[in-house]
């Protein structure tokens, strides 16, 4: 791993902490060394009138970013709709760590869940960089992750019959 890539999970370890959430979980987008946007998993689970997620760091790394690149499309939520944004969202990658206040270090999975993984496809993200079940850090295409992992939040809304865009 590069000294850059250690100083972003470094920082999302750090970010990570400081949520108040039982699974501390951060996210950041970044174009080559520079982070873009930075987020923790919160409690939050509505954007707007609509619910969008269960407070994943991933989701709101992307709203952080994109906040003004959005436009409404009926279910399948927010895409971006300008081609120079769509272009430049190619050249990003998303970074995904889990702190674990036992061992004050990364550990566990921290791959995004399914739902997010549509959400970073959605806005064409190119690489993904997380972290696998020994604490190895695994960076891959995003058009190559493949997951079917919910999450327990989104396993409850499909138990109510809770449609998340």
């Amino acid at each position: 791993m590069s000294k850059s890539q250690n100083r972003i999970i470094g920082k999302l370890l750090d970010v990570a902490m400081m949520s108040r959430q039982n699974t501390k979980v951060a996210a950041a987008i970044c174009s080559g060394s520079k982070i873009l946007a930075i987020n923790s998993n919160t409690h939050r689970n509505k954007y707007g009138d609509e619910i969008k997620c269960s407070g994943h760091g991933e989701i709101a790394c992307i709203h952080n970013l994109l906040p003004f690149w959005l436009s409404k499309t009926g279910k399948k939520g927010y895409m971006i709709y300008d081609s120079k944004v769509r272009r430049r969202m190619r050249k990003m990658t998303i970074y995904v760590a889990r702190y674990k206040s036992s061992t004050q270090n990364l550990s566990g999975h921290s791959a995004p869940c399914s739902n997010c993984l549509c959400k970073i496809k959605e806005t064409g993200i190119k690489k993904i960089v997380y972290a696998d079940e020994n604490g190895n850090i695994q960076k891959c295409l995003t058009k190559n992750f493949e997951t079917d992992f919910v999450s327990m939040g989104y396993r409850e809304y499909s138990r109510q019959n809770i449609e998340v865009c």
